[in-house]
């Protein structure tokens, strides 16, 4: 089971995530004193967090340069209408 899950350590709480994909790599994190270079290196965990609404925890200046350096303008566009169109 623990490899379908994130155990997300943050400043004030311990969040518990699904996985998009089973397996070991973020199986644990703590995200206490993430820069951009760790979130960087860690794309699922970002989507995770984000698509299921805890953005909160991924520094909003932070996601914004991941997001712009990885993905096309047009294509985090697209991305953001199906999350937003999933959870309706």
């Amino acid at each position: 089971m623990a490899f379908t899950l994130h155990f997300v350590r943050t400043d004030d709480d311990m969040l518990i995530v699904p996985k998009r994909r089973a397996g070991l790599d973020d199986t644990y994190v703590d995200v206490r004193d993430w820069g951009i270079t760790e979130w960087s290196e860690h794309p699922d965990l970002v989507y995770t967090l984000v698509d299921k609404g805890f953005e909160k925890y991924v520094r909003k200046p932070v996601t914004e340069d991941f997001f712009k350096r990885l993905i096309p303008k047009n294509l985090l566009e697209s991305m953001i209408k199906q999350v937003k169109s999933d959870k309706s």
